[in-house]
């Protein structure tokens, strides 16, 4: 099968013909629909995870990915072969106190499809556990729900912790509007009644489509006055949550600074900033955290928003051969929403 590998930290990908995986015992070999590319394998690929994420190269990228389920193993269960899945990329135990409790992609064991073994840009993936990994499409779009396994799922996340500290007269501020913040903002708008505030740069190119998704107000973060139109625009002069979809030092100190006492910070974006936390650096009894990837559970109630039309996204799409053009124009901020490789062409 032709597949793009990665063999050295910070060199191009090598597309090019690899042995077709078996399916493992209690899993499916799936054919490759559609592949969404983020920015964690920007990272992973320049070897900037590798003290969180050990990696064996050479190795494939992509754990975005819907597909065919082509064959099962012999002691597999789940969705039968000719099925549309989308693949959940985390492969763990199953038995440990984290997985039970119902977080599998944060188990000690964990390691996932296209981040630590072999993933979906390639004609072919293997995935491990076809009863638990697997989900079939139900006539979803495969193009428009790769993103979903990631995208949406890990914004999912981190809009369902900072959703009971939401009231009408409360603010939520979502700095971004990628990939992962274009879901972010759907999401805030479906599961809480806050003020929604936008931050992004390139304001003039962002602000209607911010609005489109959901955001009340939109803020240019390059604006000198930044901060000041976020107090005027949060109900009490400040947020009660930010979520940070980019994760540099810059966006999460403007984020910290906009917190009410008792406020949220998380962490989404995997830009790998940091800041300082302690009494003199917060507002009293607020809360700094991250958010990471999302529970099989968490990726079911998204599917169900994406069946009833909830969710949608900019996608640009390119043939799996045009990788390393997806990767630059994601490096360089050319991709408006999630960048998605088609190892088949269109579905």
């Amino acid at each position: 099968m032709r597949a793009a590998v990665l063999s050295s930290y910070k060199e191009p990908l090598e597309f090019t013909e690899v042995e077709d995986p078996e399916p493992p015992p209690t899993g499916a070999v799936v054919r490759v629909t559609a592949v969404g590319v983020c920015h964690s394998d920007l990272h992973l690929r320049r070897g900037e995870l590798q003290d969180l994420v050990p990696m064996d190269l050479p190795t494939i990228l992509g754990h975005e990915i819907t597909g065919r389920i082509e064959a099962l193993g012999a002691a597999a269960s789940g969705p039968a072969v000719g099925t549309d899945v989308l693949v959940y990329p985390p492969v763990s135990c199953g038995g440990c106190r984290t997985c039970l409790r119902g977080s599998a992609h944060m188990c000690a064991t964990a390691s996932w499809l296209g981040v630590g073994r072999p993933g979906g840009c390639a004609d072919l993936v293997a995935v491990p556990r076809a009863d638990r990994q697997l989900i079939p499409l139900d006539g979803l779009s495969p193009l428009e729900a790769a993103p979903l396994a990631d995208a949406a799922l890990t914004s999912y996340r981190a809009v369902r912790k900072v959703a009971p500290r939401l009231r009408p007269d409360g603010a939520l501020v979502i700095i971004g509007l990628g990939g992962l913040a274009q879901y972010a903002v759907q999401l805030a708008r479906l599961c809480t009644p806050a003020v929604i505030v936008v931050c992004v740069r390139r304001v003039a190119q962002r602000a209607g489509r911010a609005r489109a998704l959901g955001a009340d107000t939109v803020i240019d973060l390059d604006d000198a006055d930044a901060a000041a139109k976020l107090r005027a625009a949060c109900p009490g002069g400040a947020a009660d949550a930010v979520l940070d979809v980019v994760g540099v030092c810059s966006t999460m100190e403007f984020a910290a600074a906009a917190l009410a006492p008792g406020g949220q910070l998380v962490v989404v974006g995997s830009m790998l900033g940091q800041i300082p936390f302690g009494w003199a650096c917060a507002p009293f009894e607020a809360s700094f955290t991250t958010s990471f990837w999302g529970s099989l559970s968490e990726l079911h109630d998204v599917l169900a928003l994406a069946h009833r039309g909830l969710l949608r996204a900019d996608l640009v799409t390119y043939p799996l051969d045009r990788i390393e053009q997806a990767h630059t124009d994601l490096a360089d901020g050319r991709i408006p929403g999630r960048a998605v490789l088609l190892p088949h062409g269109q579905p």
